[in-house]
């Protein structure tokens, strides 16, 4: 009895991304200025996040 083959590998199907965001912790100001920034760039990563994983 023969074995069945394995899943096939897909060798370099990864796909590397960059996304430039600004550094948040280069921000100054107020606590909520700072947060701001923080917050900022949270909603922009997942909103790239989001269209990354639906396209």
């Amino acid at each position: 009895m023969t074995r069945p083959s394995p899943e096939p590998v897909h060798r370099n199907s990864a796909r590397s991304i960059y996304w430039s965001f600004e550094d948040p912790a280069a921000v100054q100001g107020s606590e909520e200025e700072r947060n701001a920034a923080f917050r900022k760039v949270q909603d922009q990563n997942h909103v790239r996040f989001k269209a990354f994983l639906t396209a």
